[in-house]
C-alpha cells in the first residue's frame, strides 16, 4: 500500500497534492505523520499526535487525514479545551464506520462524529462527502475539489468487447459481483469479453477468493487479474477498453472514474454512494441498481448492443472530465483557505 510520500490511490494522490500546495506556501514549517510512521506501535502514534498538537509552542496548522480518528481524538479532545487552541484540519474522504457492520459500526460512528466535530475544519473533496458531514451536524466544511491536471493524452480506440477495472482490489471494490455479473452474461458473449483487472492485489485471501470464482465460472479466458503495472502499460489497457467497469460498494469520491473518462470511457457502475455524483446514467455512463449482478449484466449488454447509446456516453464523458477541477482551482482554494485560517488564528 501507498501512503501521502508514495501515494499509490486516489485519496492518497489528493493527500499528496494538498501537502505540497500547502509547503509551496510554507515551505519550512510542515512535516508528514501517517499511520504508517507508527505501523509497530499504534499507540506511539497516539502519543506523538498528542504532544504535537498540545505541547508544541509553535501556532501550527496541523492537517491529518481522519482514517486515523481512533489515534488523534484524544489530541482532539485536549485541544478542544485549551485556551490556546491549536488549527486541525481533518481531510475527510469517506466515512470509515460505513465499512463496519454491528456493535463495531456503532462505536465507529460515535468516534467519527466526534472526531470531525472537534477539529477546526474538515477539508473535503467531494460534495457527497459535504451532504454527509451537514447530515450529522458537522458545518465546518471547506471544499477543495480532485485536482487533475487536464493535459493532452491519447482518447480509447473503444476496441469492442474489452472491458477494465483500475484500482485496489479488495473487499469494498465489489469485484465478486462484477464477476458475477459476467458470468451471468449470455454465452455467446462471454466468450468475446475480455476483462481485465488491474491493481495493488496485496489482499491476498480476498484475490484467492476471486481466483477461486473465476475458476468455478470457467471465466479463466474471460477475466484477467493483472496486478499493479507500469504507466505505459496502464495508458495502454485505458487506450483499448471499450468500457470502464467500477462495480465499488462505497465511495467517498471515486478519482478512477475521472480518470477513465479522460479517456472518453464509458463507466458503468453501481449506484450507490458518491457515485450518481459522478457518473450520469445514459450520458457518460451507466449505473445499476446496487449489488445487483444481473442488473449490472445488463447495463453491459446494453453498451454493447447500443451503439447510438455508446457514442453519446463517450462524447459526455469527455465533457465530464473537461468540466472537473483543475489543479490551478486547486491550488487557489487552497492559498485561500490558509490565508482565512492566518487571518481567524493569527
Amino acid at each position: 500500500m501507498g501512503s501521502i510520500l508514495n501515494p499509490k490511490t486516489g485519496g492518497e494522490y489528493y493527500d499528496n497534492r494538498l501537502y505540497q500546495s500547502f509547503r509551496e506556501l510554507n515551505p519550512s514549517n510542515i512535516e508528514v505523520i501517517t499511520d504508517k510512521s507508527f505501523s509497530k506501535n499504534r499507540l506511539e502514534l497516539s502519543k506523538e499526535l498528542y504532544r504535537r498538537i498540545n505541547n508544541s509552542d509553535k501556532n501550527d496548522i496541523t492537517i491529518y487525514n481522519t482514517a486515523i480518528f481512533p489515534y488523534i481524538i484524544f489530541a482532539l479532545f485536549r485541544n478542544s479545551l485549551s485556551r490556546n487552541k491549536k488549527v486541525v484540519l481533518g481531510i475527510h474522504h469517506h466515512f470509515r464506520f460505513k465499512e463496519q457492520s454491528g456493535f463495531k459500526r456503532l462505536i465507529f460512528y460515535i468516534l467519527e462524529k466526534l472526531c470531525l466535530k472537534l477539529s477546526t475544519d474538515i477539508i473535503c473533496p467531494n460534495p457527497y462527502i459535504i451532504d454527509g458531514l451537514k447530515k450529522i451536524g458537522c458545518n465546518k466544511v471547506t471544499y477543495i475539489g480532485h485536482p487533475f491536471e487536464h493535459k493532452v493524452q491519447s482518447i480509447s480506440n473503444h476496441e469492442k468487447f474489452k472491458f477494465l477495472y483500475v484500482g485496489t482490489v479488495y473487499e469494498r471494490k465489489g469485484l465478486t459481483y462484477l464477476i458475477d455479473a459476467i458470468n451471468l452474461l449470455p454465452d455467446k458473449l462471454k466468450k468475446e469479453i475480455e476483462l481485465n483487472i488491474v491493481g495493488e492485489t496485496s489482499h491476498t485471501q480476498y484475490v484467492d477468493n476471486l481466483r477461486t470464482k473465476i475458476n468455478e465460472y470457467n471465466l479463466d479466458s474471460t477475466i484477467f487479474l493483472r496486478g499493479r503495472v507500469s504507466k505505459d502499460d496502464l495508458n495502454k489497457y485505458y487506450c483499448n477498453a471499450y468500457c470502464f467497469l467500477f462495480p465499488s460498494l462505497y465511495e467517498g469520491y471515486g478519482l478512477v472514474i475521472e480518470e477513465a473518462m479522460s479517456y472518453g470511457l464509458p463507466v458503468i457502475a453501481f449506484n450507490n454512494s458518491a457515485i450518481p455524483y459522478t457518473i450520469h446514467d445514459k450520458e457518460n455512463g451507466l449505473l445499476a441498481n446496487n449489488r445487483d449482478s444481473l442488473d449490472f449484466a445488463r447495463k453491459i449488454e446494453l453498451a454493447i448492443n447500443d451503439e447510438t447509446l455508446y457514442e453519446v456516453m463517450c462524447k459526455g464523458a469527455l465533457h465530464s472530465y473537461s468540466k472537473s477541477h483543475s489543479l490551478t482551482d486547486f491550488k487557489k482554494e487552497i492559498n485561500t483557505l490558509y490565508t482565512k485560517l492566518q487571518k481567524t488564528y493569527e
